[in-house]
């Protein structure tokens, strides 16, 4: 964490403009169910709502575009706001 506060002066990101975004959404996620198959064949399942969050991190260039050259980063986690920011570190 230490390391992370202090920075890399030598690092490919230093002197250009970075942006993190975080956003979240909703995910339903299907369990099955045991017991008899049901008269149709189909089998029987739970959902429960999730809330997925996404990190996305992107460079810009000197007119505000993204900078192609530098590849982005996207990740995400069904976890909270803690694991977002363990991602981000």
């Amino acid at each position: 964490m230490e390391q992370t506060k202090a920075g890399n002066p030598l690092g490919p990101l230093v002197g250009r403009r970075v942006v993190v975004s975080v956003d979240g959404g909703r995910v339903n996620i299907r369990r099955r169910v045991g017991g008899p198959w049901p008269e149709g064949g189909r089998r029987r399942f739970e959902t429960a709502w999730r809330e997925p969050k996404v990190l996305t991190v992107y460079v810009l260039d000197e007119e505000g575009k993204r900078d192609k050259s530098v590849c982005s980063v996207i990740d995400g986690t069904l976890g909270d706001a803690d694991d977002v920011f363990d991602l981000l570190r």
